[in-house]
C-alpha cells in the first residue's frame, strides 16, 4: 500500500486557470464569505472604507 502513496504524484502548484467556472465562481464566493466574517470580527483592521459600491453611488 506504501508503494501506491508514493507512486501518486503531487501537485503543489496549482493556478485558477486550471479550474471550471463553477469552481472559480464557489472558491472567490469562499474567500469573499472569509473577508465578510473577517470585517465583522475585526472591524478595527479595516477602519471606516464602507462599501465601496455605495460610495459610487453617491457622486
Amino acid at each position: 500500500m506504501s508503494e501506491n502513496n508514493n507512486e501518486k504524484e503531487i501537485k503543489k502548484d496549482w493556478s485558477m486557470k486550471e479550474l471550471g467556472e463553477i469552481d472559480q465562481n464557489n472558491l472567490l464566493g469562499f474567500f469573499a464569505l472569509l473577508l465578510k466574517v473577517d470585517r465583522r470580527i475585526n472591524p478595527h483592521l479595516y477602519g471606516n472604507i464602507g462599501n465601496t459600491s455605495n460610495t459610487n453611488q453617491a457622486e
